[in-house]
């Protein structure tokens, strides 16, 4: 749910930053159903992530913090390859996949960095949501454990 969130809300970020930009005539000519599209496969991405590595996370000790931090990062990276590949799934899957793809998929692992380049301030978010990740985590584990 935490990787879902933050994928998103950093998609929202780098979006906002190119739309800003943009004079009326402009953003009458965007496609907002493919903006959603992105929007929501970005979360999708993120909700991907965050499941397949939950298991980083919640682990007891200063290793266990290091663990999350690492795996945090990693989850991250792994949200905005998932959630570009999910989002470029539909035209790919009719046109077929090429190499050059490959560098709009990668790009989607660089969204951190993108996002944080104007609002360098989501680098402080960024642990946050991995501490209340993890702890979040140890919460749960304590509680099968009983």
């Amino acid at each position: 749910m935490t990787m879902a969130a933050l994928a998103g809300l950093l998609f929202v970020f780098v979006l906002y930053n190119d739309i800003s930009s943009f004079t009326d005539r402009d953003l009458d000519q965007l496609q907002w159903a493919l903006i959603c599209r992105y929007t929501l496969s970005m979360i999708v991405g993120g909700a991907l992530a965050g499941y397949l590595l939950a298991g980083k996370f919640g682990r007891p000790g200063i290793t266990g913090w290091v663990s999350a931090t690492l795996w945090g990062l990693a989850a991250s990276l792994a949200a905005g390859f998932l959630g570009s590949l999910i989002g470029m799934l539909p035209e790919r899957l009719s046109d077929g996949f090429q190499s050059a793809d490959l560098v709009a998929v990668a790009a989607g692992g660089l969204i951190l960095p993108f996002a944080a380049h104007d609002w360098p301030w989501l680098l402080l978010l960024i642990p946050v949501a991995i501490g209340l990740a993890h702890l979040r985590t140890r919460a749960s584990v304590g509680r099968e454990k009983f």
